[in-house]
This record gives structure tokens, C-alpha cells and sequence, in this order.
């Protein structure tokens, strides 16, 4: 969400706009030292976000002059909408996930007794937008459907732009990339990688599987990047054969990142649920092939520039990736690939943002909210 907002506040005053970012300051969360999200220090820090944030942004709002919109960028903080307005609120809905799971839906997330009235006042505050904009078909539907009062007509779909401009590199500058950062041993055979986490939706365990399944004499690795495998995957690994052939890159940065899929034989992206998806088209932009599921968003956002398999066929996956050593099958994928992101530009993406702040502050005017 930091990327996603620093993009817009970067790219939008060209269109005219100009921001003011808001963000929740940590006080009460530092009292018992370094903040994390865990513990007494995340409670407290429920004090910063509920108590301490709202009044911040309602002297933000005073101070400034001319028409103004408020843009939440998670839907995860649309509680702060408000019930009385004079000016037009827009908020960002990522994904539904946790609210799919609150309402008895398997999501493979399990919210707790927090959780679950932390959502119910997303859904409030969500309900009380001006404009909710959908970072995907597949979201918006879930919108509809969970909030199904909420006028169709004020929920877009605005696609997310890339957040940092990936793209193909020099394969030598990709391969120093590696070197200087501990991964040479990368290089030495073909590696399938996935970037996220650990969250049972990524379906890290279905990669293993579809890894051992694929060609053994290929011996080709795996890179977990972003986060490290659990203990249970790890275990999963060895009872496969394959806990060697693991390999990790915790927190790349933009440039280890980028390197990471210029080289890589292909992303492998099965997740059960996506809102978006960033690492799809991530990995176009680098010239990277993708093998993937065609659940949620994800045919939505891959388009023709990947393979898609349903969930639980881990064969075809395997079959899919064994087919890009084919140079001639790879290069189409690519090509393909490449075409489907320059939908995705955060130039593009920043202007749509643009457009509807002007339409939401006109039919505001017209309402007189």
C-alpha cells in the first residue's frame, strides 16, 4: 500500500493534483520501544490508528483550500469515512478476503474476534463512500455481492499500475545482480520463482508439489522471494525430495527483484484468491514467462501473457513449465506478456485516479454533500 500511494503522489501532480499524504504516526505503539505488528505494541498502536489519525486528517482537510477529495488507499481503513460529509470520499478496495471469511467463506484466512469487528467497520465505513474504486473485476463483483445496496454505478474498476518500472535488463547486469547479493549459486541450473508469502492463499505448498512433479532431470530449483518458507513447508519439501533444491531471497530490493525475474525460467503464481496481483504482470514487464491458476483476478490480470491451469492441476503446471524450454514457445509467451502489461501503465493508472477525483467532486457540487 506505501508503493501504491507514493506512486499516485508521484505521478498525480502532473495531471494538476495536488497531494497531501496522511499517514498514521506511531506514538502510543513505540512506548515499550521499537514498533511491530504483534503484541501489546500492535494494541497500542490501534490507539494512533482509530484515535490519534482522525484528528490529524480533519486539521488536513481544514488547512487545505479549493476542492478536495479524500482517496483512503486501503479499503482496510474505509472506517474512516464519515457519516457527515461536505466533501466526496474515495476508497481503494484491495480484496474482500477477510470480509469473505468473516462471512463463513473459504478464503483460508481465519480472523479473529477482532478481526471480525475490525471488518464489519470496513464494510460500514466502505458503504459510506462516495466512490469505491476496484482494483479488479473479480473485487468488484465480490463488492457487489457482500455490499449488494451499494450503487454498482459509484464502484470502478481501476487496475493497478506497476509501482516501480520493472523491465528487461541485460542478462549480464541481471547475472552481477545475483552475484553481488549472495545468489550466484542461482545461476548454476534453471529456478521457477514465486514472490509473496506464506499465506495459505499463495499455495507455496502446491508449488513444491508442482516442482516434484516436474522433469527430474531438469533438477530445477525454487526461490521464495519476499519471505522465507514456513517450518511446514519446509518439512513439505523434504517428505518430497526436492528441500536442496530450495532457495530463498527474503526482502529483495527493486533491483535484486528485477534481476530475480529476468532470470528465471518462469514465475510460477498458483494462488487460490487474488484481489489483484502484482507479481503477474511484475514479471511481464521483465520479460519473465507465467505459469499460474485462473482463479479470482488473475485470468483478469495475466490476460493471454500467461499459462493458466485450474487450481489443482499441478500437472499441467508441470507440463507448462517442462513446454518453456522450447525457445519458440517461450518466446511467444514473452511477447505475449509483454503486450498484456502496457495495460497496466502507472502513468495510465494515476490519470484514471485523476478523472474520477473530478467526477466525484463534481457530482458532489451538483448533490451539495
Amino acid at each position: 500500500m506505501l508503493r501504491f500511494g507514493d506512486c499516485l503522489a508521484r505521478l498525480l501532480p502532473s495531471s494538476g493534483i495536488r497531494v497531501n499524504m496522511v499517514a498514521p504516526e506511531i506514538r502510543w505503539g513505540k512506548l515499550f520501544g521499537r514498533y511491530r505488528y504483534g503484541g501489546l505494541p500492535k494494541w497500542l498502536g490501534y490507539f494512533d490508528k482509530h484515535l490519534t489519525l482522525p484528528r490529524s486528517l480533519a486539521r488536513t482537510i481544514a488547512a487545505e483550500d479549493g476542492p478536495k477529495v479524500v482517496h483512503v488507499l486501503d479499503h482496510g481503513n474505509a472506517m474512516y469515512v464519515p457519516v457527515r460529509r461536505r466533501i466526496p470520499w474515495v476508497v481503494t478496495c484491495h480484496d474482500l478476503l477477510t470480509v469473505r471469511a468473516m462471512r463463513g467463506e473459504d478464503t483460508t484466512i481465519k480472523p479473529t474476534w477482532a478481526g471480525h469487528q475490525q471488518q464489519r467497520w470496513i464494510l460500514r465505513g466502505l458503504g459510506r463512500a462516495d466512490h469505491i474504486a476496484c482494483v479488479s473485476s473479480s473485487t468488484r463483483d465480490d463488492l457487489s455481492r457482500i455490499l449488494p445496496e451499494f450503487p454498482r454505478s459509484r464502484a470502478s474498476v481501476l487496475w493497478n499500475g506497476l509501482n516501480h518500472p520493472y523491465k528487461a535488463i541485460d542478462r549480464a547486469v541481471a547475472r552481477q545482480r545475483l552475484v553481488s547479493s549472495g545468489l550466484g549459486h542461482l545461476l548454476e541450473r534453471p529456478y521457477v520463482l514465486h514472490v509473496g508469502t506464506n499465506a495459505a492463499r499463495k499455495n507455496r505448498d502446491g508449488i513444491l508439489r508442482v516442482i516434484a512433479a516436474s522433469n527430474g532431470e531438469r533438477n530445477l530449483r525454487v526461490v521464495f522471494a519476499g519471505k522465507g518458507p514456513s517450518a511446514e513447508l519446509n518439512v513439505l519439501a523434504s517428505n518430497l525430495g526436492i528441500g536442496n533444491r530450495v532457495a530463498v531471497m527474503e526482502k529483495p530490493d527493486n533491483d535484486v527483484l528485477e534481476a530475480l525475474y529476468n532470470l528465471a525460467h518462469v514465475l510460477l503464481f498458483p494462488s487460490r484468491f487474488e484481489g489483484f496481483g502484482w507479481p503477474l504482470i511484475e514479471a511481464q514487464a521483465c520479460g519473465c514467462p507465467v505459469v499460474c491458476s485462473n482463479t479470482s483476478s488473475i485470468p483478469e490480470v495475466a490476460g493471454k501473457g500467461a499459462m493458466l491451469h485450474a487450481l489443482d492441476d499441478e500437472a499441467g503446471m508441470a507440463r507448462s513449465i517442462e513446454a518453456l524450454f522450447d525457445p519458440e514457445i517461450r518466446a511467444a509467451l514473452i511477447a505475449r506478456g509483454c503486450e498484456n502489461v502496457r495495460r497496466f501503465s502507472s502513468v495510465a493508472m494515476a490519470q484514471r485516479y485523476s478523472d474520477l477525483y473530478h467526477r466525484v467532486v463534481s457530482d458532489c457540487l451538483r448533490s451539495d454533500c
